[in-house]
């Protein structure tokens, strides 16, 4: 399993507690984590949940995408779900530019635990 995450505490809780799952950060928006999450579904994986899951709700600035190794033959489904959550964030992304250092706390704890109980 590999989660490609650009929030800092799903990024280090996982990489200290989990030695079978890899952990890749991405310094940078949703927008570059689902870029980073396609190009590894186009290579040789698929999404383990759907990414946007707890997530039409609200906006927010962090994504962590959960993906397993495929063994069938690629399906597009899984561009297309992160194809919807790239909207959502063209949708939104003016929310995220002037939001509050507390509110970004707050929404990495909510995407933490979205991709906590899938992992553990």
């Amino acid at each position: 399993m590999i989660v490609v995450t650009n929030n800092k505490l799903v990024y280090e809780d996982i990489a200290e507690s989990t030695k079978d799952t890899e952990v890749e950060f991405i310094d940078g928006t949703v927008k570059d984590v689902v870029f980073a999450s396609r190009e590894k579904v186009l290579d040789r994986f698929k999404l383990a949940a759907d990414p946007l899951a707890g997530r039409k709700a609200r906006p927010n600035p962090y994504l962590s995408v959960v993906l397993e190794k495929r063994t069938e033959k690629y399906e597009a489904y899984h561009i297309l779900r992160l194809e919807k959550m790239l909207e959502l964030f063209y949708k939104n992304e003016a929310a995220f530019t002037d939001m509050s250092k507390s509110l970004r706390s707050d929404f990495a704890i909510i995407d933490y635990s979205l991709i906590s109980t899938l992992i553990y």
